[in-house]
């Protein structure tokens, strides 16, 4: 797990290894959007899923060298985590965050 809820500053990157088992991170709470992006392969994720185990059936996939970037929701409706993992091979999954 990699815990990023205590992040203030925006906008934030981080860099997180990742393997072919989700990795969750905790997302910042005043974090209003999230781009995954990955220049080591495919990266896999989703907002529901367990830590170091075979990726959610429920999943979004990034290409090798491509982004998603997503809106947060607010309130009950705001996910906690993102669960993420590379697709076939270990890498380096890149996470950026920003507020309003």
């Amino acid at each position: 797990m990699v815990d990023l809820s205590t992040v203030n500053t925006f906008p934030y990157i981080r860099s997180i290894s990742a393997t072919t088992n989700a990795t969750e991170v905790k997302l910042p709470p005043r974090a209003r959007k999230i781009t995954i992006a990955s220049k080591t392969g495919v990266v896999v994720f989703a907002y529901d899923g367990t830590d170091n185990a075979t990726p959610s059936a429920h999943h979004l996939f990034v290409p090798n060298y491509g982004m998603v970037q997503q809106t947060l929701g607010r309130g009950k409706d705001r996910p906690t985590s993102v669960f993420v993992a590379m697709d076939t091979t270990p890498g380096t999954v890149k996470i950026s965050f920003e507020d309003e």
